[in-house]
């Protein structure tokens, strides 16, 4: 059903499933917290929000002027992102507020991930670019005409030394 989270955590809950009423609109995605001790969601009803595992609501996340597609946790740096339609944002999950934008002009933000020490973030758009920023300073540092068609999805190795990408013009780089 729209809107809706199932939660399932095996020694809390007995391995019984918990389904929460979590957005207005549908969910889009997920990102579990490394400790596992919550997970963030978002939608297309403009929000992130932030659950303990057992459904239970901490934090909302306000503001965004269109649709979530993403979201994702930084580890380092407790941070999260947001794909948004023209626009990257990181929120500080710990103190709840919006650290800064990376816009990415006229193109539709389709993924955002994180560098695994969280210095970094990466976006890919519809136009076929990735983009980097360098967080600490919330500079653009590198801009990539990567591929013919929309990039999909982007991946970091666990190192941080790569990254790679898929499209819809049948590739990965």
């Amino acid at each position: 059903e729209s809107g809706k989270i199932q939660c399932k955590n095996i020694i809390i809950n007995n391995g019984k499933h918990k389904a929460v009423k979590a957005h207005s609109g549908p969910v889009l995605k997920l990102s579990l917290s490394r400790q596992e001790d919550f997970l963030m969601s978002c939608s297309s009803d403009k929000t992130i929000k932030m659950w303990d595992l057992d459904g239970r609501f901490k934090q909302s996340f306000v503001g965004h002027t269109n649709w979530v597609r993403e979201c994702q946790i930084s580890y380092e740096k407790g941070y999260c992102s947001a794909a948004l339609m023209i626009a990257v944002q990181t929120v500080g999950h710990q103190q709840g507020h919006h650290l800064s934008h990376f816009y990415l002009a006229k193109t539709e933000v389709l993924s955002c991930k994180f560098t695994p020490d969280g210095t970094c973030i990466a976006a890919s758009a519809i136009d076929g670019t990735i983009k980097v920023w360098d967080t600490r300073l919330g500079k653009l540092i590198q801009h990539y005409n990567a591929h013919d068609r929309p990039v999909n999805k982007i991946a970091f190795h666990p190192l941080g030394y790569h990254m790679a990408s898929v499209s819809a013009d049948n590739k990965i780089k």
